[in-house]
C-alpha cells in the first residue's frame, strides 16, 4: 500500500505522455502561432491535472505502517480504559467468550473491529487506528451508533441480520460517507460482518474485518477519465475540435465525481480573454 501513490504516478503520466504524443502530431499540420501555443498549453495543463490528482489521494489511506508496527498500542488502550463505566462491565468480570473475542481482534494485524452486546460496545486493533481517523481514541468503548452515526443507515440493516439470523454478511466496495476528519469523505470500504457465538450458539456480538479501498477505486475512476481523454485526442485536427472533444469528455456524467466543473476557453494572442470556442460549463455537480 505504500507504493500505491508511486505507481499512480506512474500510470497517470504514462497517459499524460500518451495525450502529450498525440498533441504534438498537430503541432506537425499547418497551425497557426496561436493553435500551436494553446495545443502546449492543454499539454501543459494535463501535466497539471496529474499532479493535482496525485495530491488527492490522501495520504493517511495508503499509509498502513501502523497496522504492521512491531510496537501494538490498542493492547494497552484496552487496558487503560475504565470499562465499569461502560455497559461491558469491570474487565475482570468480562465473561471467557468476551475475553477470547477481544483477544481474537487484538492479535490480528488486519484491520478488525469487535462490536458486543446489544449497544454494539466498540473494541478494535492496531490495523483499524488509521480508519477511525481523529475519533481515535475517544470512539474505544463507545457504542457502535455513537462510532459510525453518519453511515448507520446503512450499517444497522446488517448488524440485525448477522444479531437475528446468526449469518456473517459481505460488501465488497462500497460507498460510504463517513466523517474521521472534521468533514464528510466519499469512501470505500470491503468488509465483512460475522458473528460471534456463545456455547449456546446465541449471538453475542460481531467482529468486522475491514479494507478500505479507496485509494485504488479513486485511481481506477481518474485513470478512466484521462484514458477517455487519450482516446478523443487521438482523432482531433483542430484547436477548436480539441477543447470540444476534451470539453464532451469532461461532461461525461460518469466524470462528475471527479470533476464537477469545468471551463474550456481560448486566448488570444494579445492575451486577452477572447471566447474564440464556445465556453463549456459542466451541467452536473455535487457536493463535495
Amino acid at each position: 500500500a505504500i507504493a500505491a501513490p508511486s505507481s499512480q504516478t506512474i500510470m497517470d503520466r504514462r497517459l499524460v505522455s500518451s495525450i502529450s504524443t498525440k498533441l504534438q502530431l498537430l503541432l506537425k499540420e499547418p497551425l497557426t502561432h496561436e493553435q500551436q501555443t494553446m495545443i502546449q498549453d492543454i499539454i501543459q495543463d494535463a501535466e497539471l491535472l496529474s499532479n493535482l490528482w496525485d495530491e488527492a489521494i490522501p495520504k493517511r489511506e495508503l499509509s498502513l505502517v501502523q497496522s504492521t508496527s512491531p510496537t501494538m498500542v490498542m493492547p494497552g488502550l484496552v487496558d487503560s480504559v475504565d470499562w465499569s463505566s461502560t455497559v461491558l462491565g469491570p474487565r475482570d468480570q468480562w465473561s471467557d467468550v468476551l475475553k477470547s473475542a477481544v483477544g481474537m481482534v487484538l492479535d490480528t494485524r488486519f484491520p478488525t473491529i469487535l462490536f458486543w452486546g446489544d449497544q454494539l460496545t466498540v473494541i478494535y486493533n492496531d490495523g483499524y487506528i488509521p480508519i477511525f481517523g481523529n475519533k481515535h481514541p475517544w470512539v474505544l468503548g463507545k457504542t457502535g451508533y455513537q462510532a459510525w452515526g453518519e453511515v448507520w443507515d446503512t450499517l444497522s440493516p446488517m448488524f440485525d441480520r448477522v444479531f437475528s439470523e446468526g449469518v456473517a454478511t459481505w460488501c465488497e466496495d462500497v460507498q460510504l460517507n463517513m466523517e474521521r476528519f472534521g468533514y464528510l469523505e466519499e469512501v470505500y470500504f470491503t468488509w465483512s460482518h460475522s458473528p460471534y457465538k456463545g456455547p449456546d450458539g446465541v449471538v453475542l456480538g460481531v467482529i468486522a474485518p475491514n479494507a478500505e479501498t479507496t485509494a485504488r477505486i479513486l485511481l481506477e475512476r481518474r485513470l478512466l477519465v484521462m484514458k477517455e481523454l487519450s482516446d478523443v485526442c487521438a482523432s482531433v485536427r483542430t484547436v477548436h475540435h480539441a477543447c470540444e472533444a476534451v470539453a464532451a469528455v469532461l461532461d461525461r456524467p460518469n466524470n462528475n465525481k471527479d470533476i464537477t466543473f469545468s471551463l474550456v476557453y481560448i486566448i488570444d494572442q494579445q492575451q486577452r480573454s477572447s471566447s474564440t470556442t464556445t465556453p463549456h460549463v459542466s451541467r452536473h455537480h455535487n457536493n463535495k
